[in-house]
């Protein structure tokens, strides 16, 4: 991504055994070899087909949760911030493209109707220290819906002089707005989140296979 991208670590994976579409033909194939359709009914079977943009998002959050039926809730709101935000569109491709050299949006589940921000983490109690990307994507996998994005990021951004509270937190948190996945023109998945330089919350793009740590905080509603 074009911007002064600042990544949280330098974790990237620069080697796959498969590309994309390979790797998605592949998962086809082996569901399809292991589904055992003849223990469903033929009411069961229909709901899919005759319903299949319900059916492919509640698909999307099993693969986003592990493949996983039951999706665990690890959020905890750590009463740090509560801020209310007006109604914001959500950013375009086109835009995205032009400003960041982003290839394509993965999916953007943020709202558009006014919202109040709170602070979560998803770290389990107990746990000191840091989750994988995949693990992390689990985890907010049970609120997709209820996450921040780039619009919110930009809007504390610009409006962060009337937040003393979020003042305080300078230097101290860094804050995912993981409701918008884009993939870099080298299939690189992002996210916005909130950096700072000790003295102002400044936008940046975090890489999801970063993963979540201690110092993380998840922008939701």
């Amino acid at each position: 991504m074009c911007e002064a991208v600042q990544v949280r670590a330098a974790r990237i994976d620069m080697t796959k055994s498969q590309s994309q579409p390979d790797q998605h033909f592949t998962l086809l194939s082996t569901l399809a070899a292991n589904a055992h359709l003849g223990q469903f009914t033929t009411e069961q079977i229909q709901v899919g087909i005759s319903e299949p943009e319900r059916a492919v998002q509640e698909f999307a959050l099993f693969v986003a949760n592990g493949f996983r039926a039951q999706a665990e809730d690890c959020f905890l709101e750590t009463n740090e911030l509560t801020i209310q935000i007006p109604a914001l569109p959500r950013p375009t491709l086109e835009y995205l493209q032009t400003k960041y050299g982003i290839m394509s949006i993965e999916r953007d589940t943020s709202t558009t109707e006014p919202v109040i921000l709170k602070l979560y983490t998803v770290l389990r109690p107990g746990e000191k220290n840091s989750i994988s990307g995949p693990e992390y994507e689990r985890r907010i996998a049970v609120r997709q819906n209820s996450l921040l994005g780039y619009q919110h990021r930009n809007w504390v951004v610009e409006n962060q002089g009337k937040f003393p509270a979020l003042k305080e937190l300078l230097g101290k948190i860094y804050i995912d707005f993981p409701a918008l996945i884009v993939v870099s023109s080298h299939g690189y998945r992002g996210f916005p989140y909130l950096s700072n330089d000790g003295e102002r919350w400044r936008g940046r793009w975090g890489w999801v296979d970063d993963g979540f740590d201690r110092d993380g905080r998840v922008a939701s509603k």
